[in-house]
């Protein structure tokens, strides 16, 4: 065998390698979650704010092993004309005595966009999941003032394995 061949065969290996191992990512199933948020006329820009919605069903299935929030959306369905007016955003999950961050956006584009994505963190929500009701605040840095009462939907998108 010459050497190109010998080259050819090496690296056909190595991408199979590479390749084979890229799978273990997958999940057996998806499932979206969806939330609705009231956001007030009148913010100003100098506070945090946190809306929080409370009791949000979870998922029906109990033998999960694993979640993870494979994309976390936000879509602005009335009120303001886009997400220009937001600077940050921040997802979190929540019960009685636990706030954990499930996703976040540090740099809001101050374009005239009606959706905004977050970057979901490496984080297994699956025991808050799978309780029967679990709470989400949405927590937003302003950088204008709200003019009109918004409503925010936020989808929430779950790989799961079982």
């Amino acid at each position: 065998m010459t050497k190109y061949l010998k080259q050819v065969i090496c690296y056909g290996f190595i991408l199979i390698l590479v390749a084979s191992g890229c799978k273990k990512d997958r999940y057996d199933a998806t499932e979206t979650l969806y939330a609705w948020f009231e956001i007030p006329a009148g913010l100003g820009t100098m506070l945090s704010y946190n809306f929080r919605v409370r009791n949000i069903a979870g998922l029906s299935h109990t033998d999960i092993k694993s979640a993870q929030c494979t994309g976390l959306r936000l879509y602005l369905e009335d009120g303001e004309n886009s997400f220009a007016i937001v600077r940050q955003a921040y997802l979190y999950i929540s019960t009685d005595t636990s706030l954990t961050e499930i996703g976040y956006n540090l740099d809001v584009p101050a374009a005239n966009n009606q959706s905004l994505t977050l970057l979901a963190d490496l984080f297994d929500p699956k025991d808050y999941f799978i309780k029967p009701t679990f709470d989400l605040t949405l927590k937003l840095n302003l950088r204008a003032s709200t003019t009109q009462t918004s409503r925010i939907r936020a989808e929430i998108t779950v790989g799961l394995k079982y």
